[in-house]
């Protein structure tokens, strides 16, 4: 049996100021922005009100013609109002750092890596602000403070064929183990992930753009003291936008499907050492849906400043399992 978790018309508002260095050189630049997220929601998603200031810092810079390095750095404000009660998280996430080398004009090497310089231990305040920003259908910029670091090694290549660019890239994200609580001295390990994506686009007219995509997304188990946790379901998704310009501004209206399979929740029930022995319990979870329509925009409004509007339909569908099975 399927539900609907969600059917309602969501406004997104971010605001992005961008200001480049004084010091800027050709091939080094450096940026600071300020962005705003938030929601008012019904109570039955788990909270009343959701939010999230960010203040990042990125750079980018190109050495010896191939090579070029990518950081991102940002601090964050999530906060959320639950049965009249605010929580917040006011602290760094995880600084971001990518080499990204062309082989030739049609391939780019990339190596990533997630520094865990981020609030990766949460109380019990912290993580249902957590909780709440982490919900794939309110798509927060930043829904986590840390996880612990990665590295993500990856490929990328395009070519055209006529009128159209096409491109494809795959990737693998190992993590590292980290403490999530402070309440509880478990030691938690995610599940590495490897993803595949295509895409495809085309120039229409003066100034337009079609582009289409796909992606699939697969998870190795998550683990919590050496002991099988979760394992999520194979993610696929496909999304389509057509950008176009209206005098300075650019805009997209765009559509997008997320499918996530079944997944498989795993406890561990301790016995008595004696007669009743150690149980493992899995449980499925069922598969998700999540559709997204929407539009968006950059208005500039000064030299190096401008606006980021945005607007967004999303409906969320759950299936129901509700059975374990014990092993």
């Amino acid at each position: 049996m399927r539900r609907a978790a969600l059917l309602s018309t969501l406004l997104l508002c971010g605001v992005s100021v961008a200001s480049p260095a004084a010091s800027q050189q050709r091939d080094h630049v450096l940026g600071v922005a300020a962005y705003y997220q938030g929601y008012s929601m019904a109570p039955e998603l788990g909270a009343e009100a959701a939010s999230l200031t960010l203040t990042p810092v990125a750079y980018t810079g190109r050495f010896f013609d191939a090579l070029t390095l990518d950081i991102y750095a940002a601090w964050g404000l999530g906060q959320v109002e639950r049965q009249g009660v605010a929580y917040e998280i006011n602290a760094l996430v995880d600084t971001r750092v990518r080499l990204n080398y062309n082989v030739g004009p049609w391939g780019v090497v990339t190596l990533g890596v997630s520094l865990p310089t981020g609030k990766e231990t949460l109380n019990s305040s912290e993580s249902v602000v957590a909780s709440v920003l982490s919900t794939d259908l309110l798509a927060f910029r930043e829904s986590t403070w840390g996880q612990g670091g990665a590295i993500s090694p990856g490929f990328a290549m395009a070519t055209s064929a006529g009128s159209w660019n096409l491109g494809g890239a795959l990737s693998y994200r190992a993590t590292r183990e980290y403490t999530p609580t402070s309440e509880q001295a478990a030691i938690y390990q995610p599940g590495n992930e490897f993803r595949a994506r295509v895409g495809a686009d085309r120039n229409i007219g003066d100034g337009g753009k079609l582009t289409f995509g796909a992606a699939v997304h697969n998870y190795d188990t998550d683990q919590l003291d050496g002991r099988n946790l979760y394992q999520a379901g194979l993610r696929i998704q496909g999304e389509a936008s057509y950008q176009f310009r209206t005098g300075r501004s650019t805009w997209a209206v765009y559509a997008a499907d997320i499918w996530r399979d079944q997944g498989e929740a795993i406890y561990q029930l301790q016995g008595d050492g004696g007669a009743v022995p150690d149980t493992s319990v899995t449980e499925m979870v069922g598969s998700q849906n999540m559709l997204i329509v929407g539009l968006s925009g950059i208005v500039p409004v000064a030299p190096g400043r401008r606006i980021r509007p945005q607007a967004s339909f999303r409906m969320q569908t759950l299936e129901s399992l509700g059975s374990a099975v014990s092993g």
